[in-house]
């Protein structure tokens, strides 16, 4: 029930911010140490934490780094529908 009412909530304040900046609004562009992203202004996980600490899962890709040369090719997917999953390299 908890986490019900803390979706609805979340919900709630979402659908505020996409009214606040108008209804032809469908995503913010958030410039992050990650790089730039067009996130989803609902976007409670993943997207709240670029908005208000520029970063996620830096740690993630810090702990890669030893293993990653100048000439490797990396693919960073991250898969967001109310934060569904988590980094996959």
């Amino acid at each position: 029930m908890k986490q019900r009412l803390k979706l609805f909530i979340q919900l709630l304040i979402g659908s505020f911010i996409k009214r606040i900046n108008g209804p032809y609004i469908y995503a913010l562009i958030v410039k992050t140490d990650n790089g730039l992203f067009a996130i989803n202004p609902e976007d409670f996980e993943v997207g709240k934490q670029l908005r208000i600490n520029g970063e996620y899962g830096i740690a993630e890709i810090e702990r890669l780094k030893p293993h990653i040369t100048s000439c490797s090719r990396v693919l960073i997917v991250r898969c967001s529908y109310r934060h569904i999953g988590d980094t996959n390299i």
